[in-house]
């Protein structure tokens, strides 16, 4: 007979402490409530016969000797997984936009962040250790970003305010909301209002730089934040190997059994810095060779890079398999022999009951798609939360790639105002390059206007997810516009794997006009 017991959960830390006070516990006696006990416990399942409770039991009367056993299990044996079973918590504070994005790049971790889009900024920010002799040009640059956020904003909440259609957006995203919790909202003018003033926000924070401080509820496992050590202690900004020795001394404190491999390596520390090298003395030469490009299709900034042109076929082999156990080349000719109707037909039987919160079936992983994107800053900070797609961001560019200005800016007559701010920062960006400042930190002076190139690689089954998510009417514009394009370019090569793609609150009529009821 099954039987599931509860293990442990994150408790809220200054609340032990404080029940620790109650119970007259010491220092010692507090800092041995750590997670370690539960990865000591889990690693002796498969080693000894005695119940899991009780293995947990053992390991927290005989600490000491539990964190033994995790160094023993972790680096002499191998057993890293171990360590995933001790989960830390951690708030983050006083941080810049571009430390999280170091940060929200490991990908297995769980991240709040504190958002510039509900938010009205005070203009805090971070002085970066790098602009030390050239601090007061800094500080002007971003006072004057930061003065002319608030000014815009007072003009866009009027904007949106005034605008008919925009006023009938919010008001058909409250009726929607109303529409999925089942609950009337009692001051619908209000919900109404606060769905036009967050659009201003977000629209205004185009012009806040990447020193803007942010704040953020962080959760990992102990393997996982071993892995951020390693990598942020080779970081080049002196903000992000200071956060990555502040994780690393309240990690040690509380599970200092489970960070033993917290030191960069040289994998870490130099192999991106030799691949620049080697890129650029060995294979940026002239080559008298063919001129050969990948099959590209574009839709405003974003390129679906070598399309896969059999991807229907692939899909519906794939569900053939499923159904029927056969192997897959077997499945795949049966695929291919298919009309397209026959075929669209073995697609709509697998999403029949699918709803707007369902995943598609896990077939679809096996379409794969890349794409290469240039997005703002601002664009870049929502779709970095798709941490299981992958996701390789280059460096800022501003000189090549510009930035983006939002259709409200130009709208309320505000473009004059907002490139006088990028140009203020273009200025100030190639005057602190020319003063040869560390590259890595130049970014701190862009803007969330600014842009940057990304490649990214999903599966279909993703990409659902990110449409879904991004096309919805609740989403971004910013974002909503690049995840149109990726789905838009993909309907292009897989009209029949692709044939729900859409926003939730699209899902439901789409849906209806397929399968006709």
């Amino acid at each position: 007979m099954v039987e599931v017991k509860l293990a442990g959960h994150n408790v809220d830390r200054q609340a032990l402490e404080e029940l620790a006070q109650k119970a007259g516990l010491s220092e010692d006696e507090l800092r041995n409530l750590t997670p370690e006990t539960l990865s000591a416990a889990y690693a002796r399942i498969s080693r000894f016969s005695n119940h899991v409770d009780e293995l947990r039991k053992i390991a927290r009367e005989e600490v000491e000797k539990a964190r033994r056993s995790n160094k023993n299990i972790v680096f002499v044996m191998g057993h890293h997984s171990v360590a995933e079973h001790a989960v830390l918590n951690f708030d983050i504070l006083g941080i810049s936009r571009l430390a999280i994005e170091f940060l929200e790049a490991q990908r297995l971790c769980s991240y709040t962040e504190k958002s510039q889009r509900y938010i009205t900024m005070e203009g805090d920010y971070v002085t970066p250790f790098e602009f030390k002799r050239v601090k007061s040009d800094f500080h002007k640059l971003v006072d004057f970003q930061n003065k002319n956020y608030f000014e815009l904003y007072d003009v866009l909440k009027d904007y949106f305010k005034e605008n008919k259609e925009f006023v009938e957006r919010a008001n058909e995203m409250v009726s929607l909301r109303e529409q999925l919790t089942e609950q009337k909202v009692k001051d619908k003018e209000k919900a109404a209002l606060g769905i036009l003033d967050g659009w201003a926000k977000e629209d205004a924070r185009y012009t806040l730089s990447m020193a803007t401080e942010g704040q953020l509820g962080f959760t990992t496992n102990a393997r996982n934040l071993e892995m951020l050590i390693k990598r942020g202690s080779a970081h080049p900004l002196k903000e992000v190997r200071d956060l990555i020795n502040k994780l690393f001394k309240a990690g040690d404190y509380i599970t200092p059994s489970l960070l033993l491999f917290h030191k960069p390596t040289e994998y870490f520390k130099n192999t991106r810095k030799e691949m620049v090298r080697y890129v650029k003395k060995e294979l940026t030469k002239e080559r008298n060779l063919p001129v050969l490009k990948p099959e590209i299709l574009r839709d405003k900034n974003v390129k679906l890079i070598s399309p896969d042109n059999d991807a229907d076929n692939k899909l519906v082999a794939t569900l053939i398999q499923a159904a029927t156990n056969k192997p897959f080349s077997e499945c795949y000719h049966n695929a291919v022999t298919l009309g397209d109707d026959k075929k669209r037909e073995v697609v709509k039987k697998a999403l029949e009951n699918i709803e707007q919160w369902d995943a598609v079936p896990r077939e679809f992983e096996m379409i794969n798609l890349h794409y290469e994107i240039v997005m703002s800053s601002s664009c870049f900070a929502q779709f970095k939360r798709h941490r299981m797609l992958t996701l390789l961001p280059l460096a800022y560019d501003p000189e090549k790639l510009g930035f983006t200005i939002p259709p409200s800016i130009e709208d309320a007559g505000l473009e004059p105002k907002f490139r006088q701010v990028m140009n203020a920062t273009h200025d100030v960006y190639v005057k602190f390059k020319k003063a040869r400042i560390k590259k890595e930190a130049l970014p701190y002076l862009l803007t969330n206007a600014h842009n940057r190139r990304i490649t990214v690689n999903l599966n279909a089954r993703e990409l659902y997810h990110v449409s879904r998510l991004r096309e919805d009417m609740h989403a971004q514009w910013d974002v909503s516009e690049k995840a149109a394009s990726m789905s838009n370019l993909a309907i292009e090569v897989m009209p029949i794997t692709g044939m729900l793609l859409a926003g939730k609150h699209e899902f439901e009529k789409k849906k209806r006009e397929i399968y006709k009821k």
